[in-house]
């Protein structure tokens, strides 16, 4: 579960050295790992936010995913500026190999004992590695520590406080699968998990951490959220994966269906529950797809969501609705159905 860090005071205990200590009395090293493709301006900025730390990384290894707009080359240019440049490793692919890949392959690299996976677009502030190397120190057990996000959407922004939030281990790995760069990991249970898993197209965040949170503490750490941004994407800037699929839900059900056939039994999570999440994502998958006038779509997701909850009613009617009004729906483009002349 996620729990904050307070001293014995309770409150957030500000004290931490250049490097974490490990309870063995070892430095415990720092690394972040970040894979970019096609965001040639933004990776400079995040770039900045992690120069910035108050509590500089060991390592920061960047991983270009085959990027076609030149993001290799301004890393690479940037790294050039820096006075501490050997921290710095850019590792550039010939071919496009996905996130997950992505991440696992510059992990490969890693001989560090905490790992941040940073995405290109977000960025930390200046006392995000302070903090959260600061209470895994404190906690020799936990796994990851995990502060605030404020997302910022077309809409405007979005604060998610992650400790008022009820049973908030389960919210993380159910309801979002966007705690990668708000979150620092200890290195070992990630490489003994076998990373991310690379046969998830989404929602492979979720695995990950649905394995990591059943082998430790998961800590939250209370103070300046993590900025993260969600915004259509910008000239010279891929958007985010999950705006690549037909329907983004879909995928996050079927993500979610695997880990809940995975380890059907979760710490603190009843079968029911498990049920009735199931069913809301293929009902919001089923939604989406009625949304975007794919009736027979629509109506299997409906279906799949009634099959994990057959009390869903909402489930229930929207599949039958959209079952028969795909029956007696036209093809598009199809000629018009002839009349019959009168008399």
């Amino acid at each position: 579960m996620i729990r904050p860090l307070r001293s014995h005071r309770g409150e957030f205990d500000p004290l931490v050295l250049f490097h974490d200590m490990g309870h063995n009395g070892l430095v415990r090293r720092i690394a972040v790992i970040i894979p970019v493709f096609n965001r040639r301006r933004l990776i400079v900025e995040t770039l900045r936010s992690v120069a910035a730390q108050t509590v500089k990384p060991d390592r920061i290894i960047v991983f270009d995913d085959a990027s076609t707009d030149g993001s290799a080359a301004a890393v690479a240019d940037w790294i050039a500026t820096q006075a501490d440049g050997s921290r710095y490793e850019l590792i550039a692919s010939d071919r496009n190999v996905g996130p997950c890949h992505a991440r696992n392959r510059a992990f490969e690299h890693v001989d560090c004992d905490l790992v941040a996976f940073l995405d290109s677009d977000d960025r930390w502030p200046a006392d995000f590695l302070e903090r959260t190397s600061l209470a895994l120190r404190q906690n020799p057990g936990a796994v990851a520590a995990t502060t605030d996000i404020e997302t910022h959407r077309a809409r405007g922004r979005h604060l998610r406080r992650l400790h008022r939030l009820p049973k908030a281990t389960k919210r993380m790995i159910f309801e979002d699968a966007g705690l990668a760069s708000a979150s620092l990991l200890a290195a070992a249970p990630v490489r003994a998990t076998g990373g991310f898993e690379p046969s998830f197209l989404s929602g492979h965040d979720s695995v990950l951490f649905l394995a990591l949170a059943q082998t430790g503490p998961w800590l939250h750490v209370p103070g300046a959220p993590i900025q993260k941004f969600e915004l259509p994407a910008a000239e010279g800037a891929e958007g985010r994966l999950s705006t690549q699929f037909r329907n983004p839900y879909r995928q996050w059900a079927l993500a979610h269906e695997r880990i809940v056939e995975r380890a059907p039994l979760i710490e603190g999570i009843s079968k029911a529950q498990l049920r009735r999440w199931m069913a809301a994502r293929w009902y919001r998958a089923g939604r989406w797809e009625r949304r975007m006038g794919r009736r027979l779509r629509a109506a299997a997701a409906f279906h799949r969501a009634v099959r994990w909850s057959p009390l869903h009613l909402r489930a229930r009617r929207d599949a039958w609705r959209s079952r028969m009004t795909g029956k007696h729906a036209r093809p598009a483009g199809a000629p018009p159905k002839p009349t019959r002349a009168r008399a």
